[in-house]
């Protein structure tokens, strides 16, 4: 649960949600939007440009998405921090 408030606080995102996965318990999923929720047509995140990651095994990787010109490419993580900083890393190329 920790990990999960660390990426909650640590993504720049204007949206961020992070969830478990509930077929192994291991894995960590996370939805961002560049934009805030106010702003999505009839309260939809599939109507902003999102993304949806899967971290994993010290693996994250882009499983679906829309709107966003570049593509996350799968690559692996030691530690929370580190995936933190891949993600808001990424955020920084699209904007």
């Amino acid at each position: 649960m920790e990990d999960f408030n660390k990426i909650q606080e640590g993504l720049n995102f204007p949206f961020v949600k992070v969830e478990r996965g509930c077929l192994g318990g291991e894995e960590i999923f996370v939805l961002v939007s560049l934009e805030d929720r106010s702003n999505w047509f009839n309260g939809y995140v599939e109507n902003s440009p999102y993304a949806r990651f899967c971290l994993v095994g010290g693996k994250i990787e882009q499983f679906s998405g829309c709107g966003i010109k570049k593509n996350f490419r799968k690559c692996n993580y030691k530690d929370i921090d580190e995936a933190i900083k891949k993600l808001n890393k990424f955020y920084e190329d699209v904007c």
